[in-house]
């Protein structure tokens, strides 16, 4: 029976305030429920406009519907998780009256909500909102919702909203339930920046998994039915298809009463407590259920997923299954033999700190360029690689647009780009250096930048028919950015070098790049900019795909050591090579130097040999040397050659490199980093002999590239010999101290000390690090997975 309709009309105006905030004049995917009854009529989907649907939402909300609205973007074809396109917001329902919640929520620690919703009298919705550019993973949504929802759970917040595809009530109309009440937003702030926000809740600590009321209240009698069958050959097909049509009797032997119910009749359901939203079909003998959980968000499957909906893994069900399917005598056990494994020897996961701090091969710099650097390290006061590293990202950047470095496996040359990493103590002079190094390609990237704005601002003014060609964005140098941001901008940018230069490297290594669970595909786009300057990408969906080619990209990177040692202790990192293609340094800090008059009046910028290196930089800017162009490539880059004597030196360092990065040599335990260098050493060559203003690589300056990659792997040595525990070295002891030779892997997740390793990026990183390090391997046994110890590994200290 319809509600009667109430005669206090809606506000638009106050819908449009929530719309606005989750994004202004977009489209919406909208849902109506009964408030108060069961009225099936009351129920509909709409996708578009508040202004096309708001008529149709205002008469529906007088006769008793409530109005929602799906918070996140869709495609405007449902309402599932997959016609899900982009996360808009976090957000959390408080369930409880409080009307000094609010005071407290917009004067909270961390970063408070931008929008809170009185969604009824004292109880609210309060919303993270990003801003449009801002990037939140789809399949990052509901962890970071679980985070937030635990972080306020002394408040009332609804444990239940996680998934993608919720609506919320929508601001302007009435909540029916009880006395209306029109939700009104009770404030609004400016939008949330996503990287900002997702290191933030990240923070928070994750809930632990709760188990289930259905399963705390099984019948314990039933329970010991699992008997000592704990292996079986049955799979997962094998086991649904012994079960199709016995769902009911393995169902009674897990201790669970169902029986099939009449077309839409709804019962309450065994697993997760609700009363009345659950029906067992039990359709072509599958256990297929539906229920909704009294939210309004159905479940659906077979018998697998209803247990899976009572709190199992889906290895657990599938093990009930098999051990009801057993009891019943349709199941044999077996003998599980351990799979043959042909083991190798366990490789060190360690080195000694045995390695001392080298000096920085200065020499190895033109004359030009090694004086400001020498200028710059003064200056400040850090050590000569701080400003050194810094001077060698910005000639790569110089040189890329013009030049490419030569190879071994192309006749056309590889690009020169570079990653630099500096390790250093924030505050100690990192930015200033990196201000001298790139003082004039900053200041032509000001220039260009100005110009851009005026332009664009000027052509916006225009009318539609007369604008013509939007002007392209000349963006080239980026501080904070992600790497979506970047292929982006390189795909629709004008220049042919970009460059990601900073000193607060935590944009990089504490942001969402590096620390999501996109990192392996974060870590896969950067590589393939670095080596390739290249991109394809697919984003967002089919419309944000971007592909781009001869577009070269290097990095910049200073950070500090709390801040980077995450990730350079990620065995995920170093085993994608990500880390094997830096440049790498970590000096010492120098002492303080007592400041003096004499000191402070000495300013860099009347400096004559940095006015000599500025000076230098704009010619190479804006007038390159090209020499003799040896051979162009077909984008117009210049292929830098080496000579004979080059050559012989080239052959002499991948020797050495081969030799120490086997076994029992230098090189071991950083094998990748060292073989990358075989070719990195020749775009450090490309760029020694640009800025030198040389046709081609000399003997000379193979050497000082030489010197500089032998310079980059000692200091990884000496870095990791000082470094604490890797991930993997952890993982390996907590392994062995578990006094099994098989460990079961998904209960590391729930397990494993310390807690990091319990994500599954980390944990699979560190697991995959020891099964190539011959330590562990993986067995299969059914559908669950088993970690096996090598045997021989006590032989390696």
């Amino acid at each position: 029976m319809n509600a009667k309709i109430q005669t206090t009309a809606p506000d638009q105006r106050e819908a449009i305030r929530m719309l606005d905030m989750l994004d202004a004049g977009g489209e919406f995917t909208f849902q109506t429920f009964a408030d108060a009854d069961k009225n099936k009529n009351l129920v509909h989907i709409y996708h578009g406009s508040l202004e096309a649907h708001f008529d149709t939402l205002a008469r529906l909300n007088g006769q008793g519907a409530g109005v929602f609205v799906t918070v996140n973007q869709t495609d405007l074809q449902g309402r599932t998780s997959d016609n899900v396109t982009r996360v808009r917001a976090l957000w959390v329902d408080f369930d409880t009256v409080d009307h000094a919640r609010l005071d407290r929520l917009m004067n909270m620690d961390g970063i408070p909500p931008n929008l809170i919703v009185e969604s009824s009298a004292g109880k609210h919705h309060a919303y993270w909102i990003v801003a449009e550019n801002g990037e939140i993973p789809l399949n990052q949504f509901t962890e970071l919702q679980k985070r937030l929802i635990h972080h306020f759970a002394d408040d009332g917040a609804d444990k239940a909203i996680h998934d993608l595809p919720r609506v919320m009530r929508l601001t302007g109309f009435y909540h029916r339930k009880g006395e209306a009440f029109m939700a009104r937003v009770v404030h609004s702030d400016e939008w949330r920046d996503a990287d900002e926000l997702i290191r933030w809740v990240q923070s928070l600590p994750m809930p632990e998994a709760a188990k289930p009321k259905a399963q705390a209240e099984k019948p314990q009698a039933r329970q010991t039915q699992q008997t000592q069958q704990t292996h079986s050959t049955l799979d997962f097909k094998q086991a649904k298809l012994l079960a199709r049509g016995r769902w009911p009797e393995i169902f009674n032997q897990l201790g669970y009463t169902l029986s099939t119910t009449a077309p839409h009749e709804h019962v309450a359901c065994p697993m997760c407590g609700g009363s009345d939203r659950f029906r067992f079909d039990n359709e072509n003998g599958d256990g297929s259920f539906i229920c909704s959980q009294g939210t309004g968000e159905p479940i659906a499957g077979d018998g697998f997923t209803l247990l899976e909906h009572g709190g199992k893994s889906a290895a657990e069900a599938l093990q009930a299954v098999t051990h009801a399917l057993s009891a019943m005598g349709l199941v044999s056990e077996f003998d599980s033999k351990d799979t043959a494994h042909q083991w190798g020897e366990p490789q060190l996961l360690h080195i000694a700190n045995q390695y001392v701090e080298g000096e920085y091969p200065i020499h190895a710099f033109p004359d030009v360029i090694a004086k400001a650097i020498k200028k710059s390290a003064y200056f400040h006061n850090v050590p000569l690689a701080v400003a050194a590293q810094t001077y060698l990202g910005e000639q790569a950047y110089i040189a890329q647009r013009h030049i490419k470095a030569p190879s071994d496996k192309s006749e056309k040359g590889q690009p020169c780009s570079l990653f630099m990493l500096t390790i250093f103590p924030s505050g100690e002079g990192k930015d200033v250096c990196k201000n001298d190094a790139s003082k004039i390609s900053g200041e032509i990237e000001s220039e260009n930048m100005n110009r851009f704005y005026a332009d664009y601002k000027s052509w916006s003014k225009k009318k539609s028919d007369e604008r013509g060609d939007a002007p392209v964005n000349p963006m080239s140098r980026f501080k904070k950015t992600t790497t979506q941001a970047i292929i982006r901008m390189m795909a629709g940018g004008a220049g042919n070098s970009y460059i990601w230069a900073t000193g607060e490297g935590g944009y990089l290594f504490s942001g969402y790049s590096l620390k999501s669970d996109t990192v392996g595909e974060s870590i896969s786009v950067l590589n393939d900019l670095v080596d390739t300057g290249k991109g394809n990408a697919l984003l967002r969906n089919e419309e944000d795909s971007h592909f781009f080619e001869n577009k070269y990209f290097s990095l910049d990177i200073a950070v500090q050591d709390v801040v980077a040692r995450p990730a350079l202790t990620n065995s995920l990192l170093r085993e994608q090579g990500f880390l094997a293609r830096v440049l790498f340094s970590a000096p010492t800090p120098l002492q303080h130097r007592e400041v003096t008059l004499e000191q402070q009046s000495i300013k860099p910028y009347d400096d004559e040999d940095l006015k000599a290196y500025w000076r230098f930089c704009e010619k190479m800017l804006t007038t390159p040397y090209f020499g003799n162009k040896l051979f162009v490539g077909d984008d117009g880059r210049v292929v830098i050659t080496k000579c004979q004597d080059a050559e012989r030196l080239h052959i002499q360092y991948q020797n050495h490199i081969g030799q120490e990065a086997g076994k029992g040599g230098k090189y071991e335990f950083i094998r990748a980093y060292a073989l990358r260098t075989n070719q990195y050493v020749l775009r450090v060559a490309a760029i020694l002999a640009y800025c030198s203003e040389v046709d081609y690589i000399d003997a000379r300056i193979m050497q000082n590239a030489i010197d500089l990659c032998k310079y980059s792997l000692d200091e990884w040595l000496r870095y990791y010999g000082k470094m604490e525990k890797s991930d993997s070295e952890l993982m390996l002891e907590w392994l062995k101290k578990q006094n099994s030779s098989k460990i079961l892997k998904s209960a590391i997740s729930t397990t494993v000390y310390p807690k990091h390793l319990r994500s599954k990026n980390n944990r699979d990183a560190a697991l995959n690090h020891l099964i190539d390090a011959e330590h562990i391997h993986i067995e299969q046994i059914g559908k669950k997975e088993y970690v096996v110890l090598n045997p021989l590994f006590s032989k390696v200290g």
